[in-house]
């Protein structure tokens, strides 16, 4: 085998190519973060992200694409930002994932929403969660009537809420994608707001992040792009959404609405009309992200799996992963998590950010 390390803004179109070719081979895959678009995208606006690529005979085989922190360590492209995570390679290839961090000059690599069902990384597993999704491979009115099926009324509630709303407000307008800087602006502050208010860290308060969205809501590739949802009643937004595509799955990042109209529902509303939409433009797959909030629970079909977790091949690191991970779970259990959660957010910030909340 052989290993060379890329920066981010260096990988040549061959290179771009053989990464693309795997990904069509693995449909656990198949989503906006996995793309080498994803990784150039990011490494336009930071400079530390890197490309491990491992051929065999000249031939591509595997990509690992990864951001190097300070004191050589490692976490996945996005950091924060990052919704699906894994190695990109030809399926029932054996690779030593400790030895190929080590090789890419890594003392530890972190990840947090890893497919799970990527075998080199099972070791190295220190959590689980599932990651709901909508299937809309086959239009919104097989979708619908799949929930129904399952017993879910929360559909027709969500069209009668937003019926109500229209009622006693004012016509509706929905859009799948806005390009106005003004909806940007009311998302962020929203967000913002909302991030404040929960004690986790806001990603707008990063350049590179707020640098990173423009880039995204700019594009009109359909390989990778971002869309911004609005609903609003009249001109004036309700609810704005952000999440990232690929061509045939959406993933929800960000989601917030204003406070005064929570009775309806908004957030769920707009999510419902972006679903249908989403399929409408050839989406098969509406990813929601980690967690288990009622709202993915009442609206998903299915989920994934996604692990959290470190690889090194360092024994002292890999306990202390193990012990903070032990940490993070004992206070999730404890009476006191709110206050001891509060003091390790600034630790590691990174979870929970796409919400209704």
């Amino acid at each position: 085998m052989e290993y060379q390390i890329v920066p981010g803004d260096q990988l040549t179109a061959r290179q771009c190519e053989d990464w693309k070719a795997l990904l069509q081979l693995d449909a656990a895959l198949d989503s906006p973060y996995l793309r080498p678009e994803f990784a150039q995208a990011v490494a336009a606006v930071r400079s530390n992200v890197c490309v491990g690529i491992f051929s065999k005979g000249g031939r591509a085989v595997g990509f690992l694409p990864f951001e190097r922190t300070r004191f050589g360590l490692g976490r996945p492209v996005g950091g924060m930002l990052s919704g699906c995570q894994g190695l990109i390679a030809e399926r029932g290839l054996e690779i030593d994932v400790a030895k190929l961090v080590c090789h890419f000059g890594l003392r530890v690599f972190d990840f947090d929403h890893l497919i799970d069902s990527q075998p080199a990384f099972e070791a190295f597993h220190m959590a689980r969660e599932a990651a709901p999704y909508l299937d809309l491979s086959g239009g919104f009115e097989t979708y619908c009537h799949t929930r129904r099926q399952a017993g879910s009324d929360r559909i027709p509630k969500l069209f009668s809420r937003e019926r109500k709303l229209e009622r006693e407000h004012g016509p509706l307008q929905f859009r799948f994608h806005s390009d106005c800087p003004k909806d940007f602006d009311v998302l962020r502050e929203w967000k913002s707001a909302q991030f404040r208010d929960t004690g986790y860290a806001d990603v707008f308060q990063y350049g590179w992040t707020n640098q990173l969205f423009q880039r995204l809501l700019e594009s009109d590739a359909d390989s990778l792009r971002a869309v911004m949802s609005v609903l609003a009643v009249g001109e004036t937004p309700v609810a704005v959404s952000l999440a990232l595509r690929s061509h045939s799955v959406l993933h929800g990042s960000l989601l917030a609405f204003d406070r005064q109209y929570a009775k309806y529902s908004p957030g769920s509303i707009l999510l419902l009309r972006t679903a249908e939409a989403a399929a409408e433009h050839g989406i098969g797959r509406f990813d929601l992200g980690k967690g288990d909030q009622q709202y993915k629970r009442s609206l998903a079909t299915g989920s994934h799996m996604l692990a959290e977790g470190a690889v090194t091949c360092q024994p002292l690191l890999k306990a202390a992963r193990r012990g903070w991970f032990a940490t993070r779970d004992w206070i999730r259990s404890s009476p006191l998590q709110r206050t001891a959660e509060s003091s390790l957010r600034w630790i590691r910030p990174v979870r929970g950010w796409y919400s209704l909340r």
